[in-house]
């Protein structure tokens, strides 16, 4: 007797079982290379904001971009809550960090999309109706960013030590230009050691430099006790999301304490503690 043309039961089981065999090898697979293809995308972000703070820089002789009515940094305070504007000053849009990189955008460098990072779900701003500039706002008494990156804490701030202290490195157009000005953002206290960025927290952060170099960072440092430090992509290796601890620290030429990344502060976000030191801040950081 002739065999009729097709499969039978079991051969279709086995086919189905091979193609779900496959599938759930190649589906991790692809979306791992999307997220590698969104790290790619964010360190491109980050680098147009580098050329664009250059650009920025290049008129303003050498300045860092701050918003131009904070006459007195010392009283400017990083950690206020943001707001939306219609104007490109403090007056308008307080002095929260990140609010001074709206004058990427006044000047016409970079895009506000820019700010967003691709592995994120940060929702656009509504910059309609006296809204025009702003990285972020308070809705409902909650805080919503349009921002997924942090930068180095700006202002020459005293506010006479613990828990912030003073900032002995603030933005300035003579920065070393190995230390780190702006990057993803972190997590908030201990996590800043032991964990990567919020946007990348499997893998890394994209970070810019004070020279205008970006990189993809993975650095981490393994301490004497054998603990293993994440994020230290900084100048001298320190974590760029704290404060260390540092020796000669007012000089040029600081040196960081090998023990310093057992800081018990580092709960609290900091000001920078040496000439040197990144403490790349984020609106609602703690």
């Amino acid at each position: 007797m002739k065999r009729k043309n097709g499969f039978t039961l079991v051969e279709l089981l086995v086919v189905v079982s091979i193609i779900a065999l496959l599938i759930s090898i190649l589906v991790p697979a692809l979306g791992r290379a999307r997220e590698l293809a969104r790290q790619v995308s964010c360190t491109a972000n980050v680098s147009a904001i580098a050329k664009g703070w250059a650009l920025y820089a290049n008129d303003n002789r050498g300045a860092p971009p701050i918003l131009p009515d904070i006459v007195d940094q010392y009283s400017a305070d990083y950690r206020e809550d943001l707001r939306m504007g219609n104007e490109c000053t403090a007056a308008a849009l307080g002095t929260g960090a990140q609010q001074n990189l709206c004058l990427l955008v006044k000047i016409g460098v970079v895009p506000w999309e820019i700010f967003i990072c691709p592995s994120t779900e940060t929702p656009k701003a509504d910059r309609r109706n006296g809204r025009r500039y702003g990285l972020g706002e308070l809705v409902g008494g909650t805080r919503v960013l349009y921002c997924d990156y942090g930068i180095q804490i700006p202002y020459k701030h005293d506010d006479g030590g613990y828990p912030y202290g003073t900032n002995l490195c603030p933005l300035t157009k003579n920065m070393d230009g190995g230390i780190a000005i702006l990057a993803d953002r972190a997590f908030n206290g201990y996590d800043r050691l032991h964990k990567w960025s919020r946007n990348h927290p499997e893998d890394g952060e994209s970070v810019m430099y004070a020279d205008g170099h970006v990189k993809f960072s993975r650095d981490f440092v393994i301490t004497q006790s054998g603990a293993k430090i994440l994020n230290t992509g900084g100048w001298g290796g320190n974590n760029i999301y704290t404060c260390e601890y540092w020796a000669d620290k007012t000089t040029d030429h600081p040196r960081l304490n090998p023990m310093s990344y057992g800081n018990p502060y580092r709960s609290n976000v900091q000001c920078p503690d040496s000439t040197r030191d990144s403490v790349i801040y984020a609106w609602g950081d703690r």
